[in-house]
């Protein structure tokens, strides 16, 4: 199994992330990519993207290039579904993927489990505050940073280049925990 989990979070609407997600290319790159499984948490208005999606593409159908997709609107404790996406080889999981908005919350959520984490700012805020967080997780190499229109490319660039020490450093467990430290200062 290997998983990739999005979420838009819970308070700003996020239509284009979803709508990029439950898309055939997005599905057809994760499959290439030897992804599983996508799960989508779409918040309070999008769930008529989901519906267009499945009524268009059915489990089993072409679009879906073998992906097992779950949806939900909103969950108390995004850790768990975080923490699906990390390795284990008892039950022959692997390394996974989180995608999220850029909200703080989500964001350090996904850094303190440790998945590869591409982060999609929402450009419609009425600041910028997402994409500060981005650029400077993307600058400190914990993640890797996208707009919605070339997160397909993103996601391709992040598995081409997982081993590389230069690019995502975050993936090396210790150096995460001590950089968040050292970086971000106390997170609990």
């Amino acid at each position: 199994m290997r998983l990739c989990f999005v979420t838009v979070g819970a308070t700003a609407e996020f239509k284009e992330l979803v709508e990029t997600v439950c898309s055939e290319p997005f599905f057809k790159a994760l499959a290439a990519k030897g992804y599983t499984h996508l799960l989508v948490q779409y918040g309070w208005h999008a769930k008529h993207i989901i519906d267009d999606f499945l009524v268009a593409n059915p489990a089993g159908s072409p679009a879906m290039h073998g992906l097992h997709f779950g949806h939900f609107d909103f969950c108390d404790d995004p850790k768990y579904w975080i923490g699906q996406c990390m390795p284990f080889e008892l039950i022959h999981r692997e390394l996974g993927l989180v995608i999220c908005h850029g909200g703080t919350g989500s964001v350090l959520e996904a850094l303190r489990a440790a998945p590869r984490l591409i982060i999609v700012p929402n450009p419609h805020l009425a600041d910028n505050h997402q994409q500060e967080m981005a650029d400077m997780m993307s600058r400190l190499q914990m993640a890797a940073s996208s707009d919605v229109k070339n997160l397909i490319a993103t996601v391709g660039q992040v598995e081409r280049r997982a081993g590389d020490s230069d690019f995502l450093r975050s993936f090396d467990y210790p150096f995460r925990e001590g950089a968040m430290g050292e970086q971000l200062g106390t997170l609990d």
